[in-house]
């Protein structure tokens, strides 16, 4: 494994972002947008279930890093398809870079949006919304870090089980939206249909909604982020076991075994 080789696939997508810079408009400024457009919603909605000192912001700015956080699923992805697509992928995978190395070198720059997407949106969120977080920042941003680094390892295990791009933005956006919905990532889940509830804890986005609204609207202890952490921890595993059982570099389609 050489963290140089990988540091250069890496270096790659970075540009490939720059001249492209769709994903990072997804990304970075709808989530401020949707924070602006719904925290006042969401204010209302959650004081009305008992939560009368709520700003909105306090739900909007987390609720849209999960949201948005796991559009990294298809984004990921798409690095790999994209090879196809543009005929590089016979001259990437002819280069000295191993399997492991080329996987690490397109991941990490998606963990690295990831990152800028939790900064950008908690400096708005204290700057410009008045988020009011205090000791609760720094185990609400782990607990992020650690759900955009689940989406895109749960990018990867994806590429590893569709056959086309197509089905792979399908999947991905469209599992976006409704795991966020179930999730209660797009309004407190206590306003959902109450079978939804019982759903809920088989998505990543219900544990790292749980852990911030534990820590920003019931003012929590830190230590209420161990089991989402250990849950998001749990889908990481499972997805990279799915990546490395499934994924094949040898095919002509990426990810089919």
């Amino acid at each position: 494994m050489s963290l140089r080789r990988s540091a250069a696939i890496a270096r790659h997508e970075v540009r490939v972002l720059r001249r492209d810079p769709m994903p990072l408009t997804v990304l970075l400024v709808m989530p401020v947008i949707m924070t602006a457009l719904y925290r006042t919603t969401f204010r209302a909605a959650l004081v009305f279930q008992g939560h009368p000192d709520a700003s909105g912001t306090d739900f909007a700015v987390p609720a849209m890093i999960v949201q948005f956080g796991f559009f990294l699923v298809p984004f990921t992805g798409f690095m790999f398809f994209r090879e196809h697509m543009w005929k590089t992928w016979p001259r990437l995978r002819a280069s000295t870079a191993s399997p492991a190395e080329i996987v690490v070198g397109k991941a990490v720059p998606m963990v690295a949006v990831g990152f800028l997407q939790i900064a950008t949106l908690v400096t708005f969120g204290i700057v410009v919304f008045d988020l009011q977080a205090g000791t609760a920042i720094a185990p609400m941003c782990l607990v992020a870090a650690v759900y955009v680094t689940t989406a895109v390892v749960i990018g990867v295990a994806l590429t590893a089980l569709v056959r086309t791009n197509q089905q792979l933005n399908a999947i991905g956006f469209l599992g976006a939206t409704v795991l966020g919905a179930i999730g209660g990532a797009l309004v407190p889940i206590a306003t959902l249909p109450g079978w939804t509830r019982h759903l809920a804890p088989a998505t990543p986005q219900y544990w790292a909604m749980r852990a911030s609204n534990d820590l920003l609207l019931d003012h929590d202890t830190a230590g209420v982020v161990l089991l989402p952490l250990a849950v998001l921890a749990l889908f990481a595993i499972v997805a990279t076991w799915i990546a490395v059982t499934r994924l094949r570099f040898d095919d002509r389609n990426v990810g089919w075994s």
